[in-house]
């Protein structure tokens, strides 16, 4: 079974990403997190084979997450998440690790793909 882990500040989010992965695949097993320090120690705890992370959260941000987690395992399967459209920030994203970079509103296409990007 895949463990997905979902990070996002808004929990409505979070829900509609979940939502979208168990239509792809309803033996994926979903984990969620409201902010970056709470996912970090996720993480740690329960070693998901994929993470969706939202950049813009209070707090520690994404960014930040995805560092932390990269320096925890650096092949860790991260896909970026946000709604600002920002080429800079893909490009360090994916420069410091991400697998994928997706902006919301994202189709359940987008999501299946960076998934199996990850697999």
């Amino acid at each position: 079974m895949v463990k997905i882990l979902v990070v996002d500040d808004s929990i409505l989010m979070v829900k509609t990403l979940s939502k979208m992965i168990h239509e792809i695949d309803v033996d994926f097993e979903i984990i969620s997190s409201k902010n970056g320090e709470d996912a970090i120690e996720l993480y740690q705890k329960e070693n998901p084979d994929i993470l969706f992370l939202d950049i813009i959260m209070e707090g520690m941000d994404g960014m930040d997450v995805l560092k932390k987690i990269i320096s925890i395992n650096e092949n860790a399967k991260i896909i970026m998440c946000t709604a600002f459209d920002n080429p800079i920030m893909e490009e360090n994203a994916k420069k410091d690790g991400c697998i994928n970079f997706i902006k919301k509103p994202f189709t359940k296409e987008e999501v299946k793909k960076s998934i199996n990007l990850c697999m």
